[in-house]
């Protein structure tokens, strides 16, 4: 028989209030911001803010407790009136947490956090293991790998069954973007015997996966902001690889739960990064919130002023104002739109296309040529692999043709001005960066429904000023 095993580490603020959405084989529950109540139901001294915490206690059935009795390792305790942390310096901070011989073969780790550093040698969020055991070996393990780094690139997985380092915060659909150290992040981990058995998500998106072979995770010794191992062999396993950063929250469940399960637990997680984030940085926040009869378009900038197009053109992430005042209007499908006011009440309402053909993937930068190009009204477009150039010299709205001036990095055409050549460059330098970001199958038929409903052709926002 297969069993599963989920384990759920979250490091973030709390909703005070809430209600964990599953509850069926939760086994430890660490909610920084529930601090404050249970300290006082158990009759322990409250914590004040930014003050060192003997104990973490634990909001499960167990009423267990993560304690450290050595007053200079103990991470601090931030809180405000809704909102609360822990934070670990990175040096030999952490909280250990004691317990009789568990085994279970499947386990949901939710772990809301800020990682804020990376020195390397494992800098752990999360370890658990057996009395007497190494964490990599007997239980699981959750941290940021060997190797210094100087953003949040790195999540190693190892555990029961697991042989070896193993990086799971692989780009896959994470995309190639920089996620540098200081914002709070749900951390899941689903670990079950199988192939792919160990799944990690990153705030709800799945990114790598490991097998796992037959095997129990233990749950007897749980320590927070540290790994519990040892390579040397007169030495027991100890705490050692201290995380620096910020834990608000820590769930474990003895089972694999299902993806809706899952995605409830991450979704009650993400709804305290607004106010975690706010209470970090020195300010207050809150979630987003839908309003009712809210404007097609939001202009968040000052003096901007915005209003809808009477036209509905899907995918459109670019727009230029042309020197005759033709509005430009590239879609993601390659496609480039001449957007003009017919009836002159300062709206374009006519679509003319300018380049019908599906020749490139994934456009999304573009440039229009300046007055008095012997070339015409022509358009620079970066997309996919490529920089492409589209001359209109005999005036008719129409793209005379596509010339690659760039592709791969590289330029096969040289007849171009100085302020062509800047822009070229420009563009050919984003190329890989653009290639890393687009999946090679995205088109405009995989994209969200919200980006395929562009709301309006061009929504142009115009100064008011």
């Amino acid at each position: 028989m297969r069993f599963l095993l989920c384990f759920l580490i979250s490091v973030a603020s709390w909703g005070f209030g809430a209600e964990v959405p599953v509850r069926n084989g939760l086994v430890l529950r660490l909610e920084a911001g529930a601090q404050d109540l249970l300290r006082q139901s158990a009759s322990f001294p409250s914590l004040g803010n930014m003050q060192p915490a003997d104990a973490w206690l634990d909001g499960s059935d167990a009423h267990a407790q993560a304690v450290q009795p050595v007053g200079d390792r103990r991470p601090f305790f931030f809180k405000s009136a809704d909102a609360a942390f822990f934070r670990f310096d990175g040096k030999d901070d952490f909280l250990a947490l004691a317990g009789p011989r568990r085994l279970t073969p499947a386990v949901t780790l939710f772990v809301l956090a800020a990682p804020r550093g990376n020195a390397g040698s494992f800098s752990a969020m999360f370890s658990t293991a057996e009395n007497g055991r190494n964490d990599y070996t007997s239980g699981l393990n959750l941290d940021q790998g060997a190797s210094p780094t100087g953003d949040l690139s790195v999540v190693n997985v190892e555990g029961a069954g697991m042989n070896g380092v193993r990086d799971l915060l692989v780009p896959s659909i994470l995309g190639a973007a920089e996620r540098p150290f200081g914002g709070f992040h749900v951390f899941t981990v689903r670990s079950q015997i199988g192939k792919d058995g160990t799944e990690l998500f990153f705030d709800g998106i799945k990114a790598g996966t490991r097998d796992r072979l037959e095997s129990n995770i233990g749950l007897d010794q749980i320590h927070i902001g540290a790994r519990r191992y040892s390579n040397e062999g007169a030495q027991l396993p100890c705490a050692q690889g201290f995380f620096q950063g910020d834990i608000a929250a820590v769930f474990v469940y003895d089972r694999a739960l299902s993806d809706a399960e899952r995605g409830a637990v991450e979704q009650h997680l993400m709804n305290q990064t607004a106010a975690l984030h706010a209470m970090a940085g020195g300010t207050s926040g809150h979630p987003l919130e839908t309003l009712a009869d809210a404007p097609v378009v939001q202009m968040l900038v000052p003096g901007f002023t915005v209003q809808e197009l009477p036209l509905r053109i899907g995918n459109l992430d670019n727009v230029r104002y042309r020197h005759d005042g033709k509005l430009v209007a590239l879609g993601y499908d390659g496609r480039i739109h001449l957007l003009s006011d017919s009836d002159g009440d300062g709206l374009e309402d006519k679509d003319e296309l300018f380049w019908d053909q599906t020749t490139m993937r994934g456009a999304i930068g573009m440039e229009v040529t300046r007055p008095g190009d012997p070339r015409g009204a022509g358009v620079f477009v970066a997309s996919k692999g490529k920089v492409s150039f589209f001359p209109d010299r005999n005036g008719d709205n129409r793209a005379d043709e596509e010339q690659v001036v760039a592709a791969d990095g590289r330029r096969p055409f040289t007849e171009w001005t100085r302020w062509d050549s800047r822009w070229i460059r420009r563009m050919a330098r984003s190329i890989s960066a653009s290639a890393a970001r687009i999946s090679p199958t995205a088109t405009s038929s995989t994209r969200s429904p919200a980006s395929r409903s562009t709301m309006c052709a061009a929504s142009a926002a115009r100064s008011s000023g």
